[in-house]
């Protein structure tokens, strides 16, 4: 089995799609609080295969798993308490493990004694007590951490707008309870000490960067420059792209924003136009997060030739919120290839996706990948119709099936 792996997983359509995926994006998409039926979604049928000119050409390779947001709603808290992570998310590890590196946003501290209030209180241990461990404002016990490493994740997110859930020490005791579970994590530093908001994460022979930044802390005031926030520190996020970039041993730069309109599959301007900027500073691909739906997929062409990668929005891996729809239940897990090339440089080779879906089954809530007939979803084909009107069969991998990120290379 190949060592673990990190990257993303999405799929729901997007209106104004080039031929290479480029949505036309919108400015003030509307946002559905409530309820969002199918025949709701302006799903874009996808025209053809997204494919990269160089998928073909030799060279080393690693590949990179990707999911979305990791939200411990009450329900799944108590579920998990009560019988384990491992209900939740377990049956997922095999196809997580594939790849070499796997990465997913964790959206709440893991900060242990601390009430939401911000009092240090008596932690009580994995319980949803509704004052240590609670829903929004998040906090969750530090045992998803090591669920989280078994089922094969390599690095967690840790810039969102939920990073200071508990304040600033909560940040702290979130990346001590990572460091102790031996997960990587991006995107936030302790208040003690200036870190880098870059994390190094080497798999098959490949140095791998992975950037993060947030598009707010849900007002929470930021006064030990924990996290780094994508459009205030706009300067400081592409500075450190381009000083990655130019590090003649860094093989590929990853960045993982969270942005955009939550349950909107649409990208805002602001969104693309940002990613645009970061992929020319030389960044290789971007996973984004937080709408909690999925957004559509784009192959970039920088101004000096390179083939980059986003992924706008890879909606929700583990969540369960109160208006629980299929787009919000629908998402997809992320393979993204690269190759070094005899002349040292890294590009894209191909993405596949895997279609996810979030069920209620046996008492359990629990994240499972679709095959064909939509089958593994118990009578919910609309999922996987939803996640192939949008990124198409061409770059679909089922369960079952080899991973390879460049199928028309055989």
């Amino acid at each position: 089995m190949i060592r673990r792996a990190a990257l993303l997983a999405f799929a729901i359509a997007a209106p104004g799609c080039s031929s290479d995926g480029a949505p036309t994006g919108v400015d003030d998409p509307v946002v559905d609080e409530e309820s969002i039926a199918e025949d709701d979604l302006a799903l874009t049928p996808a025209t053809g295969p997204l494919r990269f000119s160089r998928a073909c050409r030799s060279g080393e390779r690693v590949t990179i798993a990707a999911v979305g947001d990791v939200m411990p709603h009450e329900p799944l808290q108590r579920q998990a308490y009560a019988r384990g992570w491992w209900t939740v998310f377990g049956g997922m590890t095999k196809w997580l493990d594939d790849a070499h590196v796997t990465y997913g946003n964790l959206e709440s501290p893991t900060a242990r004694g601390i009430a939401y209030t911000g009092a240090l209180v008596a932690d009580p241990g994995p319980v949803f007590d509704d004052w240590v461990y609670t829903d929004t404002p998040f906090n969750v016990h530090r045992g998803i951490l090591g669920a989280l490493r078994s089922a094969a994740f390599d690095i967690l997110g840790a810039a969102n707008n939920h990073a200071l859930d508990r304040f600033s020490l909560g940040v702290d005791r979130t990346l001590d309870a990572m460091d102790a579970a031996g997960i990587a994590h991006v995107g936030a530093v302790r208040a003690t000490r200036r870190g880098s908001f870059s994390t190094r994460v080497v798999r098959n022979g490949f140095d791998l960067r992975f950037v993060a930044c947030t598009f707010s802390t849900n007002g929470i005031f930021d006064g030990a420059d924990q996290v780094t926030h994508c459009y205030l520190e706009r300067s400081r996020l592409l500075s450190t792209v381009r000083s990655l970039r130019a590090d003649p041993d860094v093989d590929a730069v990853i960045v993982v924003p969270h942005w955009g309109a939550e349950y909107s599959d649409t990208p805002r301007l602001k969104e693309i136009d940002l990613a645009h900027e970061i992929l020319e500073a030389g960044a290789t691909a971007i996973i984004g997060s937080h709408p909690h739906v999925l957004q559509p997929w784009e192959k970039y062409v920088t101004r000096d030739g390179r083939e980059t990668f986003i992924a706008y929005s890879l909606g929700n891996f583990v969540s369960r919120h109160y208006y629980l729809t299929l787009a919000r239940r629908t998402s997809i897990l992320l393979y993204l290839g690269l190759t070094r090339g005899s002349d040292g440089k890294t590009f894209v080779n191909g993405v596949r996706y895997m279609p996810i879906y979030t069920r209620y089954s046996g008492g359990n809530w629990n994240v499972t990948a679709i095959d064909e007939m939509g089958d593994e979803v118990g009578g919910y084909p609309d999922a996987r119709r939803l996640a192939t009107t949008m990124f198409g069969e061409w770059n679909v991998r089922y369960p079952g099936q080899p991973l390879d990120t460049t199928p028309e290379c055989r």
